[in-house]
């Protein structure tokens, strides 16, 4: 197994290179899915798998974000563009890709208590307001 890294919209790879093709958390970036989503189809081999996650849209429109410690040991935070589930599959049939299965795992007591800042304030508020909602939306995709 090879694990490579390169810019979404431009991979360093030819064309139906992979037979699978993981892409973490790095679509919600993204202003667009249709060039990044495209390019993953395009390196991946006919009837290969394309596994892609993200925040889920709604904890994005929420405000969720991706805090980063920056050079000088600042905090800041990547930018979210909240994409909806029919903006995906928009974007996965352009790209030639076919839902096979999606997974929305839902946030449980302990991955709440990693909100340090609401829980230092408000745990109990916080705990209510979390546990059940879907944090991450995980797809599982066929190229055709």
């Amino acid at each position: 197994m090879e694990f490579s890294t390169g810019e979404l919209e431009i991979l360093p790879f030819d064309s139906e290179t992979s037979d699978l093709v993981v892409c973490g958390l790095a679509l919600d970036h993204c202003p667009s899915l249709t060039e990044p989503l495209t390019e993953l189809a395009r390196v991946t081999q006919p009837g290969g798998r394309v596994i892609v996650s993200g925040i889920n849209p709604l904890m994005s429109i929420l405000g969720g974000a991706a805090h980063v410690k920056l050079d000088q040991g600042e905090r800041g935070f990547a930018r979210n563009h909240a994409h909806l589930h029919s903006d995906f599959l928009t974007a996965f049939h352009a790209a030639g890709l076919e839902v096979q299965r999606l997974h929305d795992p839902r946030y449980e007591a302990d991955h709440v208590t990693l909100k340090r800042t609401a829980m230092s304030l408000i745990p109990e508020a916080t705990l209510a307001a979390y546990v059940g909602l879907p944090a991450v939306v995980v797809w599982d995709l066929r190229r055709r």
